[in-house]
């Protein structure tokens, strides 16, 4: 036994049979030279850092084969400002504003709006501000969602 496949048996322990099984079929077209735990490792934590909800969208997919829509946006802003301000406590006022730049950028990507929003955020270096402008941005998206 190669140790790609010793290591492909220890993550369908790991994982439960059915999970792993659709995991791996989803994985080795694209990465057919790559262990199956650094495939797993590496899609979810790039993924993470996009778009957070995604380890609950693949457990939700490896379970049940259906994909599971991203949460509704006053989720997606909640799950932002609370990121922000993570970043701000552990990194501080200053860098963490710096660093959430492009974090924030990862959030609105895709929504209406978001070019002249990500603009607009990079400019900005009071939390607060920020904070506002994040709460402005999604305000309108929200109220649509909800009218339709």
């Amino acid at each position: 036994m190669s140790d790609l496949e010793r290591e492909e048996e220890l993550a369908r322990v790991r994982l439960d049979r059915r999970m792993a099984g659709r995991l791996l079929a989803l994985l080795r077209p694209v990465v057919p030279r790559v262990s199956l735990v650094v495939a797993i490792e590496l899609v979810l934590v790039l993924s993470v850092i996009f778009r957070p909800w995604f380890i609950r969208q693949v457990i939700h997919f490896l379970k049940t084969g259906q994909r599971l829509a991203d949460p509704p946006l006053d989720e997606q802003r909640d799950v932002l400002l609370r990121h922000y301000d993570s970043m701000l406590s552990y990194y501080g006022a200053e860098t963490g504003s710096r660093m959430a730049r492009k974090h924030i950028g990862w959030y609105s990507k895709g929504l209406p709006g978001s070019a002249e929003f990500r603009g607009a955020i990079n400019h900005a270096a009071d939390p607060i501000a920020v904070k506002a402008m994040i709460r402005a941005f999604y305000a309108p998206l929200i109220a649509v969602k909800e009218a339709a």
